[in-house]
């Protein structure tokens, strides 16, 4: 090695030396991944996945924790179903009625009650059962601490109903009526 090569090494600018221009890289380096690890670390505080939003943009990693939703599952409102629901028509609370698993209509005389008691066949990918549930939840939910309101709710099975999908408005992202179920699932931890 000649003497040259060994004063560039050690003195690579102007009289640094070599650690301390090693440690600037460094420095560099870890400034520039700063704002990626502030996004990673503070997406699962905000409870994205209760939104169709935070959902489509893909951040499930606390999906499944308890009490992160605070909704509860189609099973609990088929057994704790308010009775000032009774008699009221999926009709009344949604744009239309959906389908069976071969695509045919429900009558439109179905009601949440039937919709709650219904099987795969009768409900195609169960997503009457699931949009009863989290209608409820945004209803009945203690203290509103379910994360979408009534509105917001219906707005995503009323899409799915005319549509065929929901459209997300922040993202421009769709979900179609099994991934809508996927998403209410996500928001049940009851």
């Amino acid at each position: 090695m000649s003497t040259s090569d060994r004063n560039d090494r050690e003195h690579p600018r102007g009289g640094e030396t070599a650690p301390s221009a090693a440690r600037r890289r460094v420095i560099r380096g870890i400034a520039g991944t700063a704002p990626v690890l502030l996004t990673v670390a503070s997406r699962p505080a905000l409870g994205a996945a209760c939104t169709p939003s935070g959902f489509l943009s893909g951040n499930l990693s606390h999906h499944h924790d308890k009490g992160v939703c605070n909704g509860r599952s189609p099973g609990y409102w088929k057994t704790h179903f308010p009775m000032t629901e009774i008699g009221t028509r999926f009709i009344d609370e949604f744009a239309t009625v959906w389908q069976d698993k071969y695509g045919t209509p429900w009558d439109t005389d179905t009601t949440l009650a039937q919709v709650l008691n219904m099987t795969g066949k009768e409900d195609r990918y169960e997503f009457g059962f699931h949009a009863v549930a989290a209608l409820f939840n945004a209803r009945y939910e203690p203290d509103g601490d379910y994360p979408m309101t009534e509105a917001e709710v219906r707005n995503v099975v009323n899409e799915v109903l005319l549509y065929g999908y929901y459209t997300d408005p922040v993202s421009g992202q769709t979900m179609d009526a099994e991934e809508v179920v996927t998403f209410f699932s996500g928001t049940f931890d009851v």
